[in-house]
């Protein structure tokens, strides 16, 4: 099946593609090397949480900042500085034991990463046709391969006589070179395409979806890593697995996670992305409701894997409507969205781990699931406020 990509735009599509995947390997890098560091260097739980903090902060201020420079700057200087930043903080995070030390470091790779989240978004909604979010979902699902590649390198890796520091100087690396690749390609016809101009009642009018939009990315990124990083712990704790299974599931999360975005990539012609929008939000709700519900670790996979199936196309599609919505300053409201992911990425380990010490790890994750409803309570807002906006077009 041909994708609807026009030739002016297939190669630098496809670099995008490559860079997606790495920016998946880079999320998750250092939280699969976080026993190693621990080890190493004998940091505090408390230490190691302000590092990973580190990033999520860089990571939304990056991305608020960057909806504003892509329009002074353009997309290729603020994504081709992103990723040099990436690969400085790479090459010497780790590489000395100050906890202080690492956390500026984790907050400049933040700060790097949230360019190629602002820069991919915006460049592949110039090239997405009207209404749909084939191309979008293609290069997410290109996140996942890198979020699942990153710790299987490291596994792979802990199994030589390299040490598991090399991973980072290796990721630095590609980075650097695919800073300079983008270095040779041309933007023009992404900076350059035509915006249209609106009447200042219709600006005013989309204000409403915006902040929508941006609460759904905010608690669907809160509540999808909540999953995922508690998910492990939660088949140890309560339904009594062994370590190495439950390892396995969180690749199951994130395997359902893939095959939704790859199979929502080949469904041509959506024009209803709305609908599509609260299916998502209604899948990841029910699915993860009957997860905690369960006592069997075999059946309880099933709907983990269901679950990411749901959780899956929500962020693309959610850039989708702003390709579709916000014709003019897209690179503002693409960013501000952004913004979204990095303050639940941020916000939720908080009230996830305070509920889980204090009541149990089941009530932690019924926190996410609560979430979820809300989540969904949104996506019905925004089909009803696309609809009323349609209707007074």
């Amino acid at each position: 099946m041909r994708f609807p990509l026009e030739q002016h735009f297939r190669r630098l599509y496809w670099f995008l593609l490559f860079n997606f995947a790495l920016f998946g390997v880079t999320v998750t890098l250092i939280g699969a090397t976080i026993p190693k560091i621990i080890e190493t260097f004998a940091w505090s739980y408390t230490a190691t949480g302000f590092v990973l903090a580190a990033g999520s902060v860089g990571y939304f201020t990056s991305t608020f900042l960057c909806g504003f420079l892509v329009q002074r700057l353009g997309t290729k200087r603020v994504l081709v500085g992103g990723l040099s930043l990436q690969a400085l903080s790479l090459l010497f995070f780790a590489r000395y034991p100050s906890p202080v030390f690492n956390l500026i470091l984790n907050f400049m790779l933040g700060f790097g990463q949230g360019g190629s989240e602002v820069v991919t978004n915006f460049s592949v909604l110039r090239m997405e046709r009207g209404g749909e979010s084939r191309l979008m979902n293609l290069m997410h699902a290109t996140f996942c391969v890198g979020a699942i590649l990153g710790p299987i390198l490291l596994g792979g890796l802990l199994h030589t006589e390299y040490s598991w520091q090399s991973l980072y100087r290796l990721v630095a690396l590609f980075c650097l070179l695919t800073a300079g690749g983008f270095a040779t390609l041309s933007f023009r016809s992404i900076d350059e395409v035509e915006m249209f101009e609106q009447r200042g009642s219709k600006r005013v009018q989309h204000r409403p979806l915006l902040i929508l939009l941006f609460l759904i990315i905010l608690l669907y990124v809160g509540t999808e890593l909540g999953v995922s990083n508690w998910i492990a712990e939660y088949y140890v704790k309560i339904l009594g697995t062994s370590v190495s299974t439950a390892a396995y599931i969180v690749s199951v999360f994130w395997t359902g996670v893939l095959l939704g975005r790859l199979i929502l990539s080949f469904v041509p012609g959506n024009r209803h992305q709305e609908r599509t929008l609260v299916m998502l939000a209604g899948m990841c709700t029910l699915f993860l409701f009957i997860v905690l519900s369960l006592s069997r670790p075999g059946v309880t996979a099933i709907f983990i894997f269901l679950t990411g199936l749901g959780y899956s196309g929500i962020y693309p599609v959610v850039m989708a409507l702003i390709g579709h919505y916000f014709k003019r300053g897209q690179g503002m409201a693409v960013g501000i969205v952004s913004t979204g992911g990095g303050i639940g990425a941020f916000m939720f380990p908080f009230p996830i781990a305070l509920l889980a010490e204090s009541f149990g790890l089941r009530v932690g994750l019924l926190f996410c699931a609560g979430m979820n409803l809300v989540l969904l309570g949104l996506t019905i807002t925004v089909l009803w406020c696309t609809r009323t906006m349609r209707d007074h077009a």
